[in-house]
């Protein structure tokens, strides 16, 4: 994590976190490093299939959303409903639900 202070002798106050590192870790892990931005994690209309047997390694999915949920409680507080969307399926995650994650 990156924390830089303003400069106190231009008048400014200010605080900012940064964890750009950590973002581009998981990106490479997770074979991203070339996806796109988005102005929105997620639309709201998003509908995602509850399936009876997992389609995904459970396990690679379980760390994504985890390593997504770290992030999201120290400095990424947009992605929230995002996360909280794709937890609902890390028991019996399918490849929907991957390839939408990404």
């Amino acid at each position: 994590m990156k924390i830089e202070r303003s400069d106190l002798r231009l008048g400014l106050r200010m605080i900012s976190m940064s964890q750009q590192q950590y973002v581009e870790e998981i990106l490479e892990r997770h074979g991203m490093t070339n996806c796109n931005l988005a102005k929105t994690p997620i639309g709201n209309d998003i509908q995602l299939p509850i399936l009876n047997e997992a389609e995904v390694d459970i396990i690679k999915y379980q760390r994504y959303i985890g390593s997504l949920i770290y992030l999201m409680i120290c400095t990424q507080s947009d992605i929230a409903y995002s996360i909280g969307v794709f937890s609902c399926y890390v028991s019996c995650p399918g490849k929907v639900h991957m390839q939408a994650v990404k």
